[in-house]
């Protein structure tokens, strides 16, 4: 389960569900992490925002990082520069994550952090009627 590692942490360390080795390619890492409905970790961004010009702070994403001695020492890199899990996804997190330099992860090691952060709506759009149907890429159209 992720964790804060000090009292004024702002992420939520991730730790290495198995041995990774990361490199040049690829990698595919199923955290093994979900979030749900139930999640006391959600009801932190329950606390007042203020408002700015014509956008309502009315919800939240959690923002996935990578552990900053690893970007300094691997060049650390998700696919989608940051991963962006919105707050009706509650399917595990699965990370795209490659490497500069070789680098091996054990398991149990801290190598991402999530960060919840308050996100607004414009305050005229056109309600969205979609509702999700899937994982990553699956609110896309091409």
């Amino acid at each position: 389960m992720p964790r804060r590692s000090t009292d004024l942490s702002c992420g939520y360390d991730f730790f290495a569900p198995e041995d990774l080795e990361l490199g040049p390619w690829w990698t595919e890492v199923n955290t093994h992490v979900r979030l749900t409905d139930e999640d006391k970790v959600m009801q932190i961004v329950d606390a007042p925002c203020t408002r700015l010009a014509d956008v309502y702070p009315l919800n939240w994403g959690l923002f996935i990082y990578p552990k900053s001695g690893l970007s300094r020492d691997y060049k650390f890199s998700f696919a989608n520069i940051t991963p962006i899990i919105d707050m009706d996804y509650r399917d595990d997190i699965i990370l795209y994550i490659r490497t500069e330099v070789p680098c091996h992860i054990k398991k149990g090691q801290k190598f991402v952090q999530g960060v919840f952060q308050i996100v607004g709506f414009l305050k005229n759009e056109i309600t969205p009627t979609k509702k999700r149907n899937g994982g990553f890429g699956s609110t896309g159209e091409f």
